[in-house]
């Protein structure tokens, strides 16, 4: 019994510790708050379903605003959208994103 008991904890999944050395001093800070440190570490786990319930309440809280402000919290979330959107454009077209698309070696080996 003893035996079947330690191998299920060496299978047990491992769950996002607090810190870790690769953490940048922002991360860090981030998980010493309680509620989003909590967030956060649940993100960092790919086993949860935590981003799906992120995304849904991002949604929820969108329709909230559409219901409590009217047209004008559907459109501020659109305004602080197109700034977010024209840097991710950027970001994509200078490469650092998903690096170079064209001109690379794979490209003379698929034509």
């Amino acid at each position: 019994m003893t035996n079947f008991v330690a191998e299920q904890s060496a299978v047990a999944p491992v769950v996002a510790g607090p810190v870790t050395s690769g953490d940048s001093l922002l991360m860090r800070i981030l998980l010493f708050i309680p509620i989003v440190g909590w967030i956060i570490r649940e993100l960092r786990d790919p086993n949860s379903g935590a981003h799906t319930f992120f995304f849904l309440n991002v949604l929820f809280v969108y329709v909230l605003a559409g219901y409590f402000f009217g047209i004008q919290g559907v459109y501020h979330v659109a305004l602080v959208m197109v700034p977010t959107m024209i840097v991710t454009i950027i970001v994509i077209a200078n490469g650092k994103l998903i690096g170079p698309v064209f001109g690379t070696e794979d490209d003379k080996n698929f034509q």
